[in-house]
């Protein structure tokens, strides 16, 4: 093989940490290379990653730091301008890759391709992650990661910003789910329920759902 060839595997890690902007080599390992055992993949993972980072493809935030941290390297495009990882778009990926690995399991279907960061139809307000997916229906969604760091009245505007671009829509207009993915000393639930009341107040309540990361998969695939 000529060292500069790019397999479809190859190809797909590329797209993968373009569209999710930051992924650990663990995330990256469970996308493309669950196929035989944990740590042969894990070595197969490493290296295509180390290849690809000498051909200039990709590169690691925290090699300059020196030791490989838990979960491996987080990577990026080599002509990306991020410089520091950010643990808000790690659970981005993570929620992706949980939603792929849902799908070779049968449990839901991914139709189109996923976005992350883009802005919602209607607004100039960027959304986390958008999902079309089949389980016990078709729906689109905008996903909201929440690390329980917005202040209520910053939560309160994003959602009265989904409430008005779904009033403007002129065709159909995404549900929205928050998820939330880490709490102050684990209180998820408290997290959860104050999300809830805030959007118990809008205008359109039916729009948002909210559910935690390990909740995620099985909410996508039942709504």
């Amino acid at each position: 093989m000529a060292s500069h060839f790019l397999s479809p595997t190859d190809h797909d890690i590329i797209r993968d940490v373009a569209r999710l902007k930051q992924v650990t080599t663990s995330q990256l390992g469970r996308l493309h290379f669950s196929h035989t055992s944990p740590a042969s993949d894990g070595r197969q993972c490493r290296d295509v990653l180390q290849r690809l980072e000498r051909l200039g493809h990709i590169r690691p935030l925290e090699r300059k730091l020196g030791g490989r941290p838990p979960g491996g390297f987080t990577w990026v495009r080599a002509e990306s301008d991020i410089y520091e990882k950010r643990d808000h778009a790690i659970d981005i990926a993570e929620l992706y890759t949980r939603v792929v690995e849902a799908e070779r399991a049968g449990q839901l279907t991914i139709l189109g391709e996923p976005s992350v960061e883009d802005y919602i139809r209607g607004s100039r307000t960027k959304y986390d992650l958008n999902l079309w997916i089949r389980g016990a229906d078709e729906i689109d969604w905008y996903v909201e990661v929440d690390r329980g760091s917005e202040e209520m009245p910053d939560v309160r505007d994003k959602l009265r910003k989904y409430v008005n671009a779904y009033k403007a829509a002129t065709v159909g207009f995404p549900l929205v789910i928050y998820v939330v993915t880490f709490a102050y000393r684990n209180r998820y639930e408290q997290r959860v329920q104050a999300l809830r009341r805030e959007i118990s107040k809008q205008e359109e309540a039916s729009l948002f759902t909210v559910c935690t990361l390990d909740e995620a998969v099985k909410t996508l695939a039942t709504t």
